[in-house]
């Protein structure tokens, strides 16, 4: 077939996609000459052809076609694919029919978007969101556009990942965002693409509908970045009817490495713990049990002790996995445990704590290993064991290694990542298990990409 047939055949599949009712306007005036395609829009056409041929889905995508789609993008070609994922159809091409744009073929054009220069895309967006603005009839830039269009500009701006397009997405999103949708997927590929997009989304959804917040929550629980934790925990605070979606959310997500956001969530889900709201009250217990948030340990067990036997189940998951722990469903154990930490933590512990600063080497070592045991007052603890990172002695380094790993706090992770340029090769295999232990980042024992890592995470 030939550029020429190709491109009426191109422009026909669209013109019939986006304005069904053309066939008849055009059997009341005279035939209209379909123009000429460019290279690089018959190649867009030819790639998503392939594609439909060659992977059946996501995993399958040859970078090939990706390439290629790349190299031939250009403002005609990237305009055509907005088209195309508006039309949700992909034209004929030789002797093969239309297609309906399958979810391969959609990921194959929004790679074009992602890996051209990010200039050309942003021009050949904004171009094609003015033409549909003023095909509408309005004047007002931040003015809703047909959803088709709507979602076709946010499935775009997803993958460009300019976090500054955060607003322009809730601009776009319908008051009833589908489930799995446009932008909740473009919500998804936009945080993953830069830090910055976590504090836009801060700054960009109050206002915006419980419906829409509803949307954002389920997309930072499927991408499962904890840099969406302030975020969530604003979603508490300011949109009652979040709460319950967004304490799951935090539950899935799990705790930031940074300690002031961790606590501040944890006093704001205690407040959760309400059992007139026992919905709430649940993901809350859950959400707290993630975080291992210590001062939520009473309240725990004080659900244990209530008639409804699912915040029972939820504060007793709550309490295992804070505590590690496996008593009962019985409130008494857990409230004579809690008693004899506190006892614990005012009496013996001064003489732990002395220990620590004791000549002998194994006497240190020995007081870290007990230490480490502690369930409680955890933060406190590594305050004093910290100091211990460096000790003259590799083996009590070590040991507070081991220590802060088995105390499992935050708190701890910059101290350990400066005891990663020790050169003794012991001691930076014990610091960087603990690290490892602690983030859940697998990083190499390079102090350069843990400060990184972490500077990232906290962002």
């Amino acid at each position: 077939m030939s550029q020429v047939k190709l491109g009426r055949a191109v422009l026909s599949a669209l013109v019939l996609a986006l304005a069904p009712g053309l066939a008849e306007a055009q059997d009341q005036g005279p035939e209209r000459v379909a123009p000429v395609y460019t290279a690089s829009e018959i190649e867009l056409v030819e790639a998503l052809h392939l594609a439909r041929a060659q992977a059946f889905d996501l995993d399958d995508l040859p970078e090939n076609l990706c390439a290629k789609v790349m190299a031939a993008a250009t403002p005609e070609s990237l305009e055509l694919a907005l088209g195309i994922l508006e039309a949700r159809s992909v034209p004929e091409l030789a002797d093969e029919a239309p297609q309906i744009l399958s979810l391969v073929q959609e990921q194959l054009l929004l790679a074009a978007f992602a890996g051209c220069r990010p200039g050309l895309a942003l021009n050949a967006r904004n171009t094609y969101l003015a033409r549909l603005r003023k095909e509408a009839r309005v004047q007002d830039p931040e003015a809703p556009v047909e959803p088709a269009g709507a979602e076709a500009i946010m499935l775009a701006t997803g993958a460009m990942g300019r976090p500054e397009d955060m607003q322009l997405l809730f601009t776009l999103a319908p008051e009833r965002p589908r489930p799995g949708g446009a932008f909740e997927r473009s919500l998804i590929r936009l945080l993953a693409a830069h830090p910055e997009s976590f504090q836009r989304l801060r700054d960009s959804w109050l206002g915006g509908g419980d419906l829409r917040v509803s949307a954002c929550i389920s997309a930072v629980t499927q991408l499962g970045d904890p840099r969406a934790l302030a975020f969530l925990e604003d979603a508490m605070r300011w949109s009652e009817s979040s709460r319950t979606s967004a304490a799951a959310a935090v539950q899935a997500l799990g705790r930031s490495l940074d300690p002031a956001l961790n606590e501040s969530l944890g006093l704001y889900l205690v407040d959760l713990l309400d059992p007139r709201l026992p919905t709430t009250c649940r993901a809350a217990a859950m959400a707290l049990g993630r975080l291992g948030y210590e001062p939520a340990l009473a309240p725990l067990v004080g659900l244990l002790e209530e008639d409804d036997a699912r915040l029972r189940e939820a504060a007793l998951f709550a309490l295992h996995r804070a505590t590690g722990l496996r008593f009962g469903e019985d409130s008494r154990p857990w409230r004579i445990w809690l008693a004899d930490e506190a006892e614990w933590l005012r009496t013996d512990s001064t003489r732990y704590f002395r220990e620590l600063a004791h000549p002998d080497p194994a006497k240190r070592a020995s007081a870290l290993a007990s230490l480490a045991e502690r369930r409680t007052a955890r933060t406190k603890l590594v305050a004093r064991i910290e100091p211990l990172l460096v000790d003259p002695e590799p083996m009590v380094v070590i040991a507070a290694c081991r220590a802060l790993a088995r105390l499992d706090r935050v708190e701890a992770v910059r101290a350990l990542i400066e005891t990663l340029v020790t050169n003794t090769k012991e001691v930076d295999q014990a610091a960087w298990e603990a690290l490892v232990e602690i983030t859940g980042l697998s990083l190499p024992s390079d102090p350069r990409a843990w400060r990184t890592a972490v500077m990232m995470v906290r962002s």
